[in-house]
């Protein structure tokens, strides 16, 4: 039987509408091959951060506490198990206390250390994929 990771449905819609949203303007920056100069952004809006920033981790001592503990809680709801050896889940408070604008930021961060997590055995391969298995 094939794992599913569930997202609890309260929180489920804005996450997805943020998605949407973010998609559609990375790919009109894309396209146009925009810079955040181009379209007016200031250096402390998301979109410039996320720009800026698009694929690179930050490092663990760089982290701050907030995003160390959002960091920590999506890491346990993608890869924790139960005695059953089924994945827990995102939990509810793991999405109400970590904004969507938050996780994107943080995403480089989360796969380079499920990535180093799995190298150094802490984490079995299966449960990586089952972890990004988002459907």
């Amino acid at each position: 039987m094939e794992k599913r990771l569930t997202f609890p449905g309260e929180f489920q819609p804005p996450y997805e509408e943020f998605a949407s949203l973010l998609l559609l303007v990375l790919a009109v920056v894309h396209r146009y091959d925009l810079s955040g100069s181009d379209i007016g952004l200031t250096s402390d809006s998301f979109i410039f951060r996320l720009l800026t920033r698009l694929s690179t981790s930050i490092p663990a001592k760089d982290l701050t506490p907030e995003q160390g503990k959002h960091l920590s809680k999506w890491m346990q709801g993608l890869y924790a198990t139960d005695e059953h050896g089924e994945t827990t889940g995102i939990s509810d408070e793991t999405m109400s206390h970590c904004p969507p604008q938050d996780f994107y930021l943080l995403v480089p961060t989360l796969l380079e250390q499920s990535i180093y997590g799995c190298k150094a055995n802490a984490l079995a391969l299966n449960t990586l994929r089952g972890g990004l298995e988002c459907e």
